[in-house]
């Protein structure tokens, strides 16, 4: 778990202001548009950490359920122990899977903000093309008809033009769309991750504190000599 605290405050230094953090991303290079991989990099950060501490909670309660021994009279508070564990457990889990939940939905939250953005502005090329006929006579050679005289010619000439133009179509709420993507968006999923970070690291600590404390307990709810200890899981 100290891995975990130390990457913890890592990626979340103490401390720190959301309103810098806001700053950080506005100022940016490249604009709103660009995706920020500075949150890219907390949120993939914190799923990870909460994909791995769910895995290892289920291995946890799975474990304990296959231990509670058959209920008798007297001599039952070992089970309530295990009990107590397995509430804490579900309480962990259902309130991870919820952030987690949340913080999936960073992408299209995004996508969503940054498709709003109309005050960049459009681009837009057209072609046209133009046709063009000159008519001449020629004397001599094989360009005159069999009596002698000069033919009639002519030739035409095709021109085709590109033409670029750039319209700066920037609204009243344009950049309010803009902080809209780095308020709305980013700095608010960056406080999600790090919420979500800081419940695994406070929460699964807690589960494995509590396996600590009571190993004695755990391993053998009912005071038996040969039951085994919860190490016998791994």
């Amino acid at each position: 778990m100290q891995s975990l605290q130390q990457n913890f405050v890592k990626l979340f230094p103490p401390n720190e202001l959301l309103s810098a953090k806001r700053q950080a991303f506005a100022s940016a290079d490249g604009g709103v548009l660009l995706r920020n991989p500075a949150v890219e990099e907390v949120v993939a950060a914190a799923l990870d950490v909460a994909g791995g501490s769910l895995e290892h909670a289920a291995i946890i309660e799975q474990y304990i359920s296959l231990t509670i021994p058959k209920m008798e009279d007297g001599n039952n508070f070992g089970v309530t122990v295990q009990l107590a564990l397995l509430k804490q457990i579900s309480d962990f889990t259902e309130k991870t899977l919820k952030q987690t939940e949340e913080l999936t939905k960073y992408y299209a939250a995004r996508a969503d903000a940054v498709e709003k953005c109309k005050y960049l502005g459009t681009t837009s090329t057209s072609k046209s093309t133009t046709t063009s006929k000159s008519n001449g006579t020629s004397t001599g050679g094989k360009d005159d008809d069999d009596s002698g005289k000069p033919k009639n010619s002519s030739s035409e000439e095709t021109k085709t033009e590109e033409k670029r133009s750039e319209s700066n179509t920037q609204t009243p709420e344009g950049p309010l769309r803009a902080e809209a993507v780095v308020t709305g968006v980013d700095v608010l999923y960056y406080a999600k991750a790090k919420t979500l970070y800081s419940t695994v690291v406070s929460g699964y600590c807690s589960v494995l504190d509590f396996l600590e404390k009571n190993e004695e307990k755990l391993g053998a709810p009912k005071g038996s000599a040969g039951s085994r200890s919860y190490h016998s899981m791994y």
